[in-house]
């Protein structure tokens, strides 16, 4: 995206990430008591709504993860080593068709004065 390698500590995290969250996942539904409040215990449906809130957010990761693996082309060890590379998609780029989107000083109004603008404005016709 910035056309350089991420430093090593990112590339780190990039791959642990989606790994601990998934294991922290599976070991609270493993360890799970129902929540209680000194001698009072929530009712079911509130419970379900805190798992429903909780794995709103957490579910997009093996989603994505499943989706990158789906639409990357080549034997299921590229798609994995590709999908876990900074520029997978890059390589991919030929056999999808995707293209890349142009960069923001390469649009001719990109850092002009609001003045400039719409002078640039006025003088094209639409």
């Amino acid at each position: 995206m910035l056309g350089k390698k991420p430093n090593i500590c990112l590339r780190v995290c990039w791959l642990l990430s989606p790994i601990l969250i998934l294991i922290i996942m599976v070991f609270v539904i493993i360890d799970f008591e129902p929540v209680r409040y000194s001698t009072y215990q929530y009712p079911e449906w509130g419970q379900g709504l805190g798992w429903v809130i909780a794995f709103a957010s957490l579910i997009w990761i093996p989603v994505g993860v499943i989706h990158t693996l789906l639409t990357l082309k080549g034997s299921f060890y590229e798609r994995l080593i590709s999908s876990i590379t900074p520029f997978g998609f890059d390589h991919d780029q030929k056999q999808t068709g995707v293209t890349k989107t142009e960069p923001l000083q390469d649009i001719p109004m990109a850092g002009k004065s609001p003045a400039l603008q719409n002078e640039m404005l006025k003088n094209t016709s639409i």
